[in-house]
């Protein structure tokens, strides 16, 4: 987990606001290189008959409010390739394959475990990208 000043946050902000554009853009661009190496873990971890969630696992930025959010996960919408299914891949079903039917599915978190193993490093290089663009 990431944990920041209050006072950080509130410079933070203020400084997105004033940003140029051109600079906005460049530093979605380097966040979004940042958090490559976690993609490329999380596709790892999708099960191997998951080939349409594997292509829908990707990294957007987006500006709402002045905040940079950066997404990391299977694409739920639009396009070829989506992973709107992807809870019940991480979260499994509830009868979990023991059902009547036998069609429930088990637990595979794979975003969990993709998140826990690149905490660390996607954190650091996270705010290393934001750190080129904002003194705090």
């Amino acid at each position: 987990m990431i944990r920041l000043n209050p006072k950080d946050v509130r410079k933070i902000s203020k400084a997105l606001e004033t940003m140029d554009r051109k600079v906005l853009t460049n530093m979605k661009r380097d966040m979004r290189q940042a958090a490559r190496p976690l993609v490329k873990v999380m596709k790892g971890n999708v099960p191997e008959e998951s080939k349409t969630l594997r292509k829908s696992i990707v990294v957007k930025t987006s500006k709402y409010r002045g905040d940079i959010d950066v997404k990391i996960g299977p694409r739920t919408r639009g396009g070829k390739h989506e992973g709107w299914y992807a809870h019940f891949v991480e979260l499994g079903t509830k009868d979990g394959g023991k059902g009547v039917t036998g069609k429930g599915q088990s637990a595979n978190p794979f975003i969990k475990k993709s998140w826990d193993s690149q905490r660390e490093s996607i954190t650091a290089a996270v705010i290393n990208a934001v750190k080129k663009y904002i003194k705090f």
